[in-house]
């Protein structure tokens, strides 16, 4: 059974080595790394317990970890020690997700433009008869003042 982390990110030893690290406690993780004289600390809670694999996975959209520095460990970890192609797998299907969430807001703002008009419309549509109405009663009171 693997072993489950619910912190992961990044941490740079005394000998300058950068690697991905795992923890449970982001707290103490941190305070360890820094007693030990690690540097470049990035680590995140994931708020649940998973394997390590799954935890690096969540790296890989994650914007604490954009930095293309970052991005060539977490492909090499997944490449390496999960599936080759997973990473652009999971970034494909992040874009995939972006441009969904961009052509939802985009109907979402063309619906309601396409109803403010419709409703522009029909305000219109009832205020011309009225319109009307009100010349007609005006032509008949000015044919009324004539015949007096």
């Amino acid at each position: 059974m693997d072993k489950l982390f619910s912190v992961v990110g990044f941490a740079t030893d005394a000998k300058g080595t950068t690697k991905i690290r795992w923890a449970n406690d982001l707290k103490a993780r941190t305070k360890a790394f820094k007693q030990h004289k690690f540097t470049d600390i990035m680590l995140i809670d994931l708020g649940e317990q998973v394997n390590k694999t799954e935890a690096v996975k969540r790296m890989v959209n994650n914007e604490a970890f954009d930095d293309p520095y970052y991005q060539d460990y977490i492909k090499d970890y997944l490449d390496n020690k999960a599936e080759v192609g997973l990473y652009e797998t999971i970034r494909a299907q992040a874009e995939i997700m972006e441009s969904d969430e961009e052509f939802e807001e985009d109907f979402e703002e063309e619906s309601i433009e396409s109803s403010n008009e419709a409703s522009l419309d029909e305000a219109l549509d009832m205020i011309a008869p009225q319109e009307e109405e009100v010349a007609e009663a005006e032509e008949y009171e000015d044919s009324a003042v004539e015949t007096a």
